[in-house]
């Protein structure tokens, strides 16, 4: 046995020898009041804190577990939630069902481009300090400059002294129809013009 189960097993493990307890400890643990009420909780706590699609799929996986609650209750609920650009615009309209607006939500989510969650205080205020960090007084990283093409140091790809060999090499072997080896020996002895043609 593995995962939830396996946990489970353990914290009551003791409290078993017969299966009459069995039954009372699995009745206990799986008391429907109490699992509704668990559910309840978290309709009651609800807030968007992930993408609307995914805050729809929240509602609609707790929705079977309140069916006492009415749809008006449910709406109300679901936008007081939402963030609040996305509110405002569902508010304009009278929404007879649940469905018919969350709906609706996701549509504006993606019209909006809200498909990222957005930043919870915590992580916006590292991702600040870890940048605040990175940059010096003049805004600029404070890293060394790393070749992409030879990962050399204190120079970029376009200043790489390897890179610009193998650009001549391939220039002077499409113009020239000379073997790979032929043309690099030529460009070891800089002997390839920047249009790829062969010094004489």
């Amino acid at each position: 046995m593995t995962g939830p189960i396996r946990d489970w097993v353990d914290v009551y493990m003791d409290d078993i020898t017969t299966l009459l307890d069995l039954e009372r400890v699995m009745t206990s643990y799986l008391d429907p009041r109490d699992f509704r009420r668990v559910k309840l909780q978290e309709w009651l706590n609800a807030k968007q804190t992930t993408t609307v699609t995914q805050y729809v799929g929240y509602f609609n996986r707790l929705r079977p577990h309140l069916k006492d609650i009415p749809d008006d209750t449910m709406r109300e609920k679901f936008l007081s939630g939402l963030q609040d650009d996305i509110r405002r615009e569902l508010e304009k309209v009278e929404w007879s069902k649940f469905d018919d607006m969350s709906k609706q939500a996701i549509k504006l989510s993606t019209i909006m481009g809200k498909l990222n969650p957005p930043l919870t205080p915590t992580l916006k205020g590292l991702i600040d300090k870890s940048q605040k960090e990175n940059q010096n007084d003049k805004g600029f990283k404070n890293e060394v400059k790393k070749c992409f093409y030879c990962k050399g140091e204190g120079h970029v790809i376009k200043d790489c002294p390897k890179a610009q060999q193998k650009n001549l090499i391939d220039a002077a072997r499409k113009k020239n129809k000379i073997p790979f080896k032929v043309a690099k020996a030529y460009a070891e002895e800089n002997l390839i013009a920047k249009d790829g043609s062969i010094k004489k």
